[in-house]
């Protein structure tokens, strides 16, 4: 999953469109931290006109049996 992360964050950066469609699953979506709901597609339009602000943070995995979770 780190590997994965790491190549989303890659796409995210170089606002490769292609990369993140190609990660992402088709009914992907996240809430912003202003509690917008942005789409797959609102993103990579987002990625395509420069619009999306890039922040990093630390990722920390949590694993549970066969489950592991990114935050």
């Amino acid at each position: 999953m780190l590997k994965l992360n790491k190549e989303y964050d890659e796409a995210i950066v170089r606002r490769d469109a292609a990369a993140f469609d190609r990660l992402m699953a088709d009914d992907f979506s996240f809430t912003s931290s202003d509690g917008e709901v942005v789409t797959k597609a609102q993103e990579i339009a987002n990625l395509k006109s420069g619009d999306t602000k890039i922040e990093s943070g630390k990722v920390v995995t949590f694993k549970c049996g066969s489950m592991e979770t990114l935050l």
